[in-house]
């Protein structure tokens, strides 16, 4: 299963470590390829910021029209880790490939949210979207050890 992410941003201090471990295990797994995608972000002004970030993940989402495409936002659906897991699934036998979305630190609009074909929350909270990337690999491998019938999940 191919599965990209498509974040704002690159993954920094003091998160790299968490997301190299994660990244690791999941590249040990023959069935899951993960590939980040991530796009600078766009300067200082809130306003511009926003949509212009927003614009650059619109466009790399059009050019993967073959890919299942999942938005995560906090007002997204919240479902448990198992059914996280079976959808992942559900992907993966289908034969298409997974994207990921995750905004910048003042999320996804309304445009980037109609592209995607699931929306999305791990919680009513708000996270920093670098931490939130380390939450979304660390499910992604415990997703991965539930379909494998592995132990690390509980």
């Amino acid at each position: 299963m191919r599965i990209h992410i498509l974040a704002i941003g690159k993954i920094k201090e003091p998160y790299l470590s968490l997301a190299q471990l994660y990244t690791k295990r999941l590249s040990h797994c023959h069935t899951v390829q993960i590939q980040e995608i991530e796009i600078r972000n766009q300067g200082s002004d809130e306003n511009h910021l926003f949509r212009e970030e927003n614009r650059l993940l619109q466009e790399r989402i059009k050019k993967q029209p073959q890919s299942t495409v999942w938005g995560f936002h906090p007002k997204g659906h919240q479902i448990p880790t198992e059914d996280f897991a079976i959808k992942m699934a559900q992907v993966r036998d289908s034969a298409k490939e997974l994207l990921l979305v995750i905004g910048g630190s003042h999320g996804l609009d309304e445009n980037t949210l109609k592209l995607c074909d699931q929306k999305f929350s791990f919680s009513p909270m708000i996270f920093p979207h670098m931490l939130f990337r380390i939450m979304l690999l660390e499910q992604l491998y415990r997703s991965h050890t539930i379909l494998a019938g592995e132990p690390y999940h509980k």
